[in-house]
Formats: structure tokens, sequence, C-alpha cells
């Protein structure tokens, strides 16, 4: 019982270590690995990093945004099995296993040929025995658009689409941790290679400067750059009184009753709604997606 005891604790400690977004952090994300992310898409990417422990800046999340301004917040696999460790009730899993078209599974593949599947079970704490998740490689596999397999997929099609199995059983055994979120690997097949963008870190090569005690005393009228949208309210009213027209889950809620990160996702959607369909936002929806990024810019003055 003491060994569980510490390794919770051990646990909380380390979640807490990556979960503290000052607002020097935020700032660096924006400008780094969230390069071009709306307040909102912003917002949501941060309660992510929050929710699950994982840290943007050492690459165990990602934001990434395609040429349609379609926002997808993925981890590594490395990142999965993190959460999974962090909740104590992890236990290991089994070792993946391939098959063919026949169907039947082997522990090595040493085909030159892809596999058809590979299945992987994770061991949880409290479960009679492993949970078990399927991939099937043609459902996966990142291909070119002419057709062919992407260069990872084609060189080591065994691993790759082991990590997809690892991360389903993953995603199976800690839902409440996972849910909302997909490795890298299990979105590759959305998206052909020329078309994924993925960000990345770009450290700036000039550090920031600081005004002299002179420059400090200028006058108010003096020529300043103004600040990020994100870091000011856009003006006096409260926003969080709002109330919500619109959905089945929020309608006649106020936006202060509803965790920041729902709110986020529910307008993201309506805004790539919008998008897939080639409309504009119009009427409430446009409305509630300007009152979710006001009440955003509230917070985070906040």
């Amino acid at each position: 019982m003491k060994g569980t005891t510490m390794n919770q604790v051990t646990v909380v400690e380390n979640k807490s270590l990556s979960t503290n977004f000052n607002a020097e952090k935020i700032a660096l994300i924006k400008n780094t690995v969230a390069q071009g992310a709306t307040d909102m898409e912003l917002q949501l990417f941060i309660e992510q990093c929050k929710r699950t422990g994982l840290d943007p800046i050492t690459r165990q999340i990602y934001f990434i945004k395609d040429h349609r301004g379609k926002v997808q917040v993925q981890t590594s696999i490395d990142g999965f099995r993190l959460v999974a460790e962090r909740s104590g009730l992890y236990e290991g899993q089994t070792v993946p296993q391939w098959c063919d078209q026949d169907g039947k599974w082997v522990e090595v593949w040493l085909k030159k040929t892809p596999p058809a599947a590979c299945k992987v079970g994770v061991y949880k704490r409290g479960f009679r025995e492993a949970l078990y998740a399927i991939a099937v490689f043609d459902e996966y596999a990142q291909r070119k658009a002419d057709g062919s397999l992407a260069f990872m997929w084609a060189k080591m099609s065994a691993l790759m689409i082991s990590k997809v199995a690892e991360s389903l059983a993953l995603r199976k055994a800690f839902p409440n941790d996972l849910s909302g979120l997909y490795t890298q690997e299990e979105m590759a097949q959305a998206t052909p290679v020329q078309e994924k963008q993925i960000t990345k870190v770009v450290m700036p090569e000039v550090m920031p400067t600081y005004p002299t005690a002179e420059q400090a005393e200028a006058p108010q009228d003096a020529d300043i750059p103004p600040q990020a949208s994100w870091d000011v309210p856009a003006n006096n009213e409260d926003p969080g009184s709002y109330v919500i027209p619109i959905g089945k889950k929020f309608k006649g809620m106020s936006l202060k009753d509803v965790p920041i990160d729902e709110l986020a996702s529910f307008a993201m959607w309506l805004q790539n709604k919008a998008q897939e369909e080639n409309k504009p936002l119009q009427g409430q929806s446009a409305e509630f997606v300007t009152k979710v990024e006001s009440f955003i810019r509230q917070q985070r003055a906040r």
C-alpha cells in the first residue's frame, strides 16, 4: 500500500510541473509551437496540455493547423505512454502481434510486404485481462497523392502500424485521460503527405529587449505597440454573463458557467463546420463565437 501511495504522490507532482502555464510560457507557445492559433484555438490547446500534463515545448503534444485552417491537437506515442504511466494504474502491455491476410498472428514481422493488421493489449490495474486493440494497415497507412505509401510507412510498416494499435489500446484503457487526443500515426492517413503541415518549434534569433528607466518614463502618448489581442479584454463589458442561445448541451447557460475548454471546442466546431460547408458564420452562431473570443480574452487578462 505504501508503494501505491508514493506512486500517486509522484503522479500529482510530475503533472503539476508540466502544467504551469504563466503569461511568459503562453506567449512562448503562441509564438513557437502554436503559430497562427486564434484566441480560442490557443485556449483549447492549452487546456488539453493542462488536462494531460504534456508539455508542448518538449514536443510531447502538438498544435497542428492544416491548409484549410482546421486545427488538430496531436501527441506522440511517448506522450500517450507518459499519460498512462502517470495514472498509477498502468501495468504494461503485451508484445505487438502482426498478421497477414490469413489472420495468423506472429510476434515478429519479417516479410517485405506490409502486415494486414497489428494488435496490442494494455494491462490496467483492476482489470482481469489485457485491453486489446487491432489496427488495420489500410485504414491508417499514410499515402502520397498518387496512392503510394509515404516514406516511413513504406520503410517501417510494422513499426508504424504497431504505434497505431498501441495508441488505440491505451485510449481504450484510459478514456478519461486520452479521449479527444490522437497520435500522429493515427492521423497520418487523414492528409496526403504534401498537404500535411506541422508547426515546428522556431526559437527567436534575437531576444526581446526591455526598456531602460528613462524609456519607462516616456510620455503616455509615445509610440507604444499595442498588446496582443489575446492578452487584453476587448472592452469593459462582461462577456461571461452572455446567455448561450444555441446547442442542446449549453443553451440557456452563461459563458462563465461552462468550462472554458468546452466553450472553445464548441466554437471551433462551429467554425470548422462553416468552413467545410464553405459558408460564413451567421446569426446566433456568429454572435456566440464572438462572445467566446471576448470571454477568453477577459480570462487571459486576469
